[in-house]
């Protein structure tokens, strides 16, 4: 039994990962690009400042999103999934808010660990009708400005990504 309890004592104490700010992972990374026992967390609560939801009006499109903050396994860390709903000339041609799971943008990129208030997230192909589109990720730059959130997708984000396409590449999104 002795044997047995230092046994687990040894194989906890490799076990556990060292524990990093996600505002840091970036940098983090560019220094220890063999990473493998680290999580990123958001102990700071810097991602706080996005959740919720948001809404983005004008003359063609309205478009509702609800941010939330998950841990992602996958990439260790703390960070944003959003559901969206994309209303076009009357039309509903998006909508996720019902889903209650991570699913077509995720992520929490701080490209300056000093700037928590732009993060990047992803934009992932979904299924549309009966058409499958998928594997295309576009970059959502989001950053949170006078209570106003702005959502920019550059133009070459979008070659292949034609459900991100479906957007404006800018908007202003105001808090509910």
């Amino acid at each position: 039994m002795k044997y047995f309890l230092l046994l687990l004592l040894f194989n906890f104490s490799f076990a556990q990962k060292d524990v990093y700010p996600v505002e840091e992972k970036h940098q983090h990374l560019i220094n220890n690009p063999n990473y493998s026992n680290e999580i990123f967390k958001d102990i700071n609560n810097v991602l706080d400042i996005f959740l919720g939801r948001w809404t983005y009006c004008d003359m063609n499109n309205e478009v509702e999103i609800e941010v939330f903050k998950y841990f992602d396994e996958s990439n260790q860390q703390d960070a944003l999934y959003i559901n969206l709903k994309l209303n076009k000339n009357g039309e509903i041609l998006l909508n996720t808010l019902d889903r209650t799971f991570p699913n077509i943008i995720v992520g929490a990129s701080f490209l300056d660990s000093k700037d928590k208030n732009s993060v990047i997230v992803y934009f992932s192909e979904i299924q549309t009708g009966k058409v499958l589109l998928c594997g295309h990720d576009s970059a959502v730059y989001l950053k949170l400005n006078d209570n106003y959130l702005h959502w920019e997708i550059k133009p070459r984000e979008l070659m292949l990504n034609k459900t991100a396409k479906l957007l404006p590449l800018k908007m202003r999104f105001q808090k509910d």
